[in-house]
């Protein structure tokens, strides 16, 4: 799923690559990655291997050692692709503060 007409509250400097559902593997919902030259985040939609069910997780530099948060577990792929676009835009609107303790 692709988030159309995505823009950031502040300015932005690196490459934002979003995926088609399915494009990245056959259980992505979505995915977005940001790069620049310092570092990468990315926000995660897809049916897990492990527990068969939809979740969004992110990962960032600055929080859990840029290991994925889980962020959220869905019922069904229609509350995932409405996670992955809120969790998608609030990493890109900055609303993810990371814990730069860890």
């Amino acid at each position: 799923m692709l988030i159309k007409g995505i823009s950031a509250k502040k300015k932005i400097t690196g490459t934002i690559k979003q995926y088609k559902e399915g494009e990245y593997s056959n259980d992505t919902v979505g995915r977005l990655e940001y790069n620049n030259d310092d570092y990468m985040w990315g926000v995660n939609t897809c049916k897990a291997p492990d527990t068969g069910e939809y979740e969004t997780g992110w990962s960032h530099p600055e929080h859990n050692g840029c290991n994925t948060v889980i962020a959220e577990v869905y019922k069904n792929i229609q509350e995932a692709r409405d996670g992955h676009k809120k969790w998608s835009l609030q990493m890109i609107n900055g609303a993810i503060k990371p814990n730069k303790s860890n």
